[in-house]
């Protein structure tokens, strides 16, 4: 454990590895290419619509899915559309045209005489707002707005720019100013008012957003972790709530912007990074721009190196497949004394309804939804399903502040097939397959 600010005081720390609320289980739900196909139609309204399916990459899903690799890529006359293989409600479409800057305006590319035609921003605000009511899922839930503008391209001979588009990005601010996992954002041509890209996303928030550790707290974790040069300030620029992964596990994080030195840095970097917003866990990093001024950017975040402390336990992991394929989950299954465990908030996988709870007096765990039951706690080798004692060959144990599960509670307890393949070192599960229906985002966004 890393210091006192940890939570390491006792079974309290087990709170952070219980922070799903009461909502719907979710799991992902892998689409055909057929889907995909009536996904697009039913987004565009137009049952009829031909498309041209180009690319159909081998899926390996990442916890976030949004990369080009986890959609199914598609075209109709004139523009590009990204369908999600794991969600009905991720969607995109690109105008292809707009890229072709000489020949989309119908005017010679002169930069000053288009500068002149740029619509007001409210009036492209009202253009792209009401082109997201008509296509997004759930609309009501969306109640905050990002303007981003994109200039032209700016050619030899011309001295001037202007702005050729704004972005648009419809988010869903959470109580307390956390954001949650949906969005969507669009982007209007700020001279002609066309609609030239959408992007969407919905999924629903299954977890606490009440972060356990101040930003400065996770701060101080990340750079103690990554043993980042001290010294640098940071800047706070968010707390969020992941998207679900594979099992329908969400992490509450904090997003920030730093200057400092990583290991085998020549001069001083600028980053991004996040930090799991209650057990302090580095969950990623990445560089913005390099540069040889040592003086760090201005942030009100101003961290100091967390005490040094004695190296945390190593666990072998092991893969996780869903329906033969790997996905790769916020949590990833341990081998703890030889046997396979999943983070306790999988139980909740496929279980609608479910809630689950920290019992503080008796350090116990208890999912609750419908008719079904489970109660445990670390260390302890009976557990209750649906009130009748149940003895384990092994006990949930406590791992960096997350409770993991022995894969044997998870078979009892999961509404699917669930398996541990030694040669393969592989925890698999098998899904069903998308019901057919499924195309209409916002029929799918209902039942997410």
């Amino acid at each position: 454990m890393m210091s006192t600010w940890r939570l390491c005081a006792g079974m309290l720390i087990l709170l952070c590895a219980c922070r799903l609320a009461s909502g719907q289980g979710y799991i992902w739900i892998a689409l055909t290419p057929e889907e995909a196909i009536q996904s697009v139609r039913a987004f565009e309204g137009n049952p009829l619509l031909a498309l041209t399916m180009t690319d159909l990459p081998d899926p390996m899903p990442s916890n976030n899915h949004t990369s080009s690799q986890e959609c199914y890529i598609l075209e109709s006359n004139g523009y590009t559309y990204f369908a999600g293989k794991y969600s009905a409600s991720r969607m995109s479409r690109f105008d292809k045209s707009f890229d072709d800057y000489e020949t989309y305006y119908g005017q010679p590319y002169d930069t000053a005489a288009l500068a002149a035609q740029v619509r007001p921003v409210g009036e492209l605000l009202a253009i792209a707002t009401a082109f997201m009511n008509a296509h997004y899922a759930h609309p009501a839930i969306l109640n905050g707005i990002e303007t981003m503008p994109r200039t032209g391209a700016l050619i030899s001979g011309q001295a001037t720019t202007f702005v050729k588009s704004y972005e648009f990005t419809f988010f869903q601010s959470l109580a307390g100013g956390a954001r949650g996992p949906s969005a969507c954002t669009v982007e209007v041509d700020a001279i002609r008012g066309k609609i030239v890209s959408y992007f969407s996303h919905y999924y629903p928030v299954l977890i606490s957003v009440v972060p356990q550790l101040t930003p400065e707290q996770a701060v101080n974790a990340f750079f103690a972790q990554l043993n980042v040069a001290q010294g640098q300030p940071t800047a706070l620029r968010m707390l969020g709530v992941s998207r679900p992964d594979a099992l329908g596990v969400e992490t509450l994080y904090y997003g920030f912007d730093f200057d400092g030195m990583m290991p085998g840095d020549r001069g001083v970097s600028h980053y991004i990074g996040s930090v799991d917003a209650n057990t302090g866990e580095p969950l990623s990093y990445g560089i913005i721009h390099g540069t040889n001024d040592a003086k760090p950017k201005p942030g009100f975040l101003n961290w100091r190196r967390a005490p040094a402390t004695a190296p945390r336990q190593v666990y072998k992991t092991c893969l996780l497949r869903q329906n033969g394929i790997d996905v790769k989950p916020a949590y990833t299954p341990l081998m703890i004394e030889g046997e396979p465990c999943l983070y306790v908030g999988y139980l909740c996988a496929g279980w609608a309804g479910v809630r689950m709870t920290y019992d503080a007096s008796t350090r116990t765990v208890s999912l609750t939804g419908g008719n079904r039951s489970v109660a445990l706690r670390a260390l302890s080798v009976g557990w209750l399903l649906n009130g009748r004692r149940v003895m384990a060959k092994r006990s949930p144990i406590l791992v960096h502040g997350r409770l993991y599960i022995p894969l044997e509670i998870a078979q009892r307890v999961l509404p699917f097939p669930l398996s541990f393949s030694k040669g393969e070192n592989a925890v698999r599960f098998s899904t069903a397959a998308a019901p057919a229906g499924k195309a209409s985002p916002r029929s799918v966004g209902a039942k997410l």
